[in-house]
C-alpha cells in the first residue's frame, strides 16, 4: 500500500488485477480522515448542518468517470497458470517470483474470501452428457446404483413412520431387479481430509443432529436423516 516504493506509483488490486489511476489515494485514508475531522471541528457549531465531502478516491469511485484510453488491465487468471507452468518445467527461481504481486488465487476457482466456488448446476452438465436409450429387449450384466442417490431420490420417504418401512421401501425397490442380474448396491464414504472435504462441509451447511437410527426407532425427515455423513 505504500507507493512511494511502486516504480510507477500505482495502486493494484490483486484480486482482478486492475491499475488504479493516479488519483485514487486509498493508501492515504488515515490521513484524509484527520483532514476531514480537523475542518469538522474548525467549522463546529455553525456549520453542523453542512454537507461533508469524501477526500477519499477509491478504485470504484474512478469507475464511474468515462475511462481514459491506453489504460492496462491484467488478468490475475491467466498469470496464475502460467507462471505454475514456467515453475513445473523449472524456468524460474521462486525467490524472483514472489518480487512482484500475484494473484493469490485463480479467480474462476474461488472466491474473494479464498474459499472455493461450489457450482450448483452440475446436473446441466449431466443432462448435456447424457445420451437416453430405450431398455427395451436390453440385458445388462450387472446394475450397479449408488445408494446415497437412491434414498435421495428414487425412494419415497415414509413421514411419520419407523424406520423399518423404509428398509422395506429399500426392499421393494431391489428385489425385482435382483431377479432380472446381478445388482451391486454401493454406498461411497470419504476419508478425512480428503480432496472432496471442503465438498460435503459446503453440502452439510449447518450442524444437522446424528440420529441413533434401529428398525423400530421413528424415521426423521430426509433431510435431517441424509444430512450428516454420520447418520
Amino acid at each position: 500500500m505504500n507507493t512511494d516504493c511502486h516504480t510507477e506509483n500505482l495502486l493494484c488490486n490483486i484480486v482482478t488485477g486492475e491499475i488504479a489511476k493516479n488519483d485514487v489515494n486509498v493508501n492515504k485514508s488515515v490521513l484524509k480522515g484527520k483532514v476531514s475531522t480537523a475542518r469538522v471541528h474548525k467549522q463546529a457549531s455553525s456549520g453542523f448542518r453542512s454537507p461533508i465531502s469524501s477526500l477519499v478516491t477509491t478504485m470504484t469511485d474512478t469507475k464511474r468517470k468515462k475511462n481514459s484510453p491506453g489504460k492496462e488491465h491484467y488478468n490475475t487468471e491467466s498469470i496464475f497458470s502460467r507462471v505454475c507452468y514456467v515453475m513445473n518445467i523449472g524456468q524460474i527461481d521462486t525467490k524472483d517470483l514472489f518480487n512482484f504481486e500475484l494473484s493469490p488465487y485463480p479467480t474462476s476457482l474461488c472466491n474473494k474470501s479464498g474459499l472455493p466456488r461450489y457450482t450448483i448446476t452440475k446436473v446441466n452438465l449431466k443432462n448435456a452428457l447424457k445420451n437416453t436409450v430405450s431398455n427395451r429387449n436390453m440385458k445388462f450384466d450387472s446394475i450397479i446404483i449408488d445408494g446415497n442417490a437412491m434414498l435421495y431420490s428414487a425412494i419415497y420417504w415414509p413421514k411419520g413412520s419407523e424406520v423399518k418401512k423404509l428398509v422395506e421401501a429399500v426392499s421393494a425397490y431391489i428385489f425385482p431387479i435382483l431377479r432380472e442380474t446381478d445388482f451391486y448396491l454401493i454406498f461411497d464414504r470419504y476419508n478425512a481430509f480428503s480432496i472432496k472435504s471442503d465438498t460435503i462441509i459446503y453440502r452439510q451447511g449447518a450442524f444437522i443432529k446424528e440420529h441413533k437410527l434401529t428398525e423400530t426407532t421413528l424415521l426423521p425427515s430426509k433431510e435431517a436423516a441424509l444430512g450428516s455423513t454420520k447418520n
